[in-house]
C-alpha cells in the first residue's frame, strides 16, 4: 500500500519517508498540488500526507480540485507549520482524517497518526463489507422467493375421489394438480387403513407378525 506526500520541503520529505516506510508503507513523493493531480489521475493511495501550502495551491483547493474533476478522494492528512483552528476545522469538514502542526513532535506524532487512521480505515472497510455481502444475501433471498409457487385461496375439491377442478373447469388428480402450482413431490404408499380395507388377507398377516 502506498502512502502519498505532498510536501514542498525535500529536506521534511526525506524524514517523512523514512517514518513512514518504518511503518510498512511504501511512498511517492511530489513536491506541488498539479504534480499530485496528475499523479492521481492514474493512481489511489492508501493515504495522502497533505502539506496545507504548496507552491502552487493550497490543500483545500487541492481537494476542491479532485471534487471537481470527480476523482476518487484518498483518506488524507493535512500538516501545516502554523496551527490555525480555522483550516483545522474546515479541512475536516472536506474530509481530513487528522491535521497535524510541524512542530517539534511532528515526527514522533506521525507514525502513531498514520496507524490510527489506517485502522479506521480497515474498520470501514470491513463494515462496507459487511453490508454488501447482507445486500447481497437479500438479493437472493428474494429471487429464491420470487421463484416459489404457492396456493392460496378455496380449492373446490371431490369429496369422494379427492381430485381437485383446476382453472378450465377440469377435474385433476390431487398430486397434479399440486406439483404444477408448487415445489411440492410426491412419494405415494398406502396408510393402514386402506390396506386393511383393501388387502384385508395380507393386512391380517400383517399384524400376526407384528
Amino acid at each position: 500500500m502506498i502512502i502519498l506526500i505532498i510536501e514542498d520541503d525535500k529536506g521534511l520529505v526525506e524524514l517523512i519517508k523514512e517514518k513512514v516506510e518504518e511503518c510498512g508503507y511504501e511512498t511517492f513523493n511530489v513536491n506541488s498540488a498539479g504534480e499530485a493531480l496528475e499523479w492521481l489521475c492514474g493512481h489511489t493511495p492508501y493515504i495522502m500526507l497533505l502539506d496545507y501550502s504548496l507552491p502552487d495551491m493550497n490543500a483545500k483547493e487541492l481537494i476542491a480540485e479532485l471534487q471537481r474533476k470527480e476523482q476518487p478522494l484518498p483518506s488524507f492528512i493535512v500538516s501545516t507549520g502554523q496551527g490555525d483552528e480555522r483550516i483545522a476545522v474546515d479541512m475536516m469538514r472536506l474530509g481530513a482524517r487528522d491535521y497535524i502542526i510541524k512542530d517539534s513532535l511532528f515526527l514522533d506524532m506521525l507514525p502513531e497518526v498514520i496507524k490510527r487512521v489506517a485502522r479506521e480505515i480497515e474498520n470501514e472497510n470491513g463494515r462496507k463489507q459487511a453490508e454488501e455481502e447482507r445486500e447481497k444475501l437479500i438479493v437472493e433471498l428474494r429471487e429464491a422467493l420470487s421463484q416459489v409457487k404457492t396456493l392460496s385461496g378455496l380449492l373446490p375439491i371431490c369429496a369422494s375421489c379427492k381430485k381437485i377442478k383446476n382453472d378450465k373447469g377440469h377435474w385433476e388428480q390431487m398430486e397434479i394438480y399440486i406439483s404444477d402450482r408448487s415445489e411440492a413431490d410426491f412419494s405415494h404408499g398406502i396408510c393402514p387403513e386402506c390396506t386393511a380395507k383393501l388387502y384385508p388377507d395380507y393386512y391380517k398377516k400383517i399384524k400376526r407378525n407384528e
